[in-house]
């Protein structure tokens, strides 16, 4: 099962426009790829905080790591280069264009 934060959501809503362009799809395209790849994933709300204890080289992928915590994640499914600074085991993705 793939799980991902709930803010994601609003993440790539924000980009259909950058999406479309980039992959030379229409607007109504990418939404409609979004709606039915969501039915393949799992949100998930993590109820953990960022703590003042730890560093983050940046707070928006702290809800990628607070999931993993709390659902005991065996890797995150990532391009992102920050997540790498964690003991946390990644598999790499990268955006493959056709």
């Amino acid at each position: 099962m793939f799980l991902t934060p709930e803010y994601v959501k609003q993440e790539i809503e924000k980009y259909y426009e950058a999406i479309a362009a980039d992959t030379g799809n229409t607007v109504a395209e990418v939404q409609k790829e979004w709606t039915q790849f969501q039915q393949h994933i799992g949100f998930y709300s993590p109820q953990e905080r960022p703590s003042p204890s730890e560093t983050y080289a940046d707070i928006k992928d702290f809800p990628h790591l607070a999931t993993w915590r709390e659902v005991d994640a065996r890797a995150i499914y990532t391009a992102d280069p920050h997540l790498a600074r964690w003991e946390l085991r990644l598999l790499r993705c990268s955006l493959i264009r056709s």
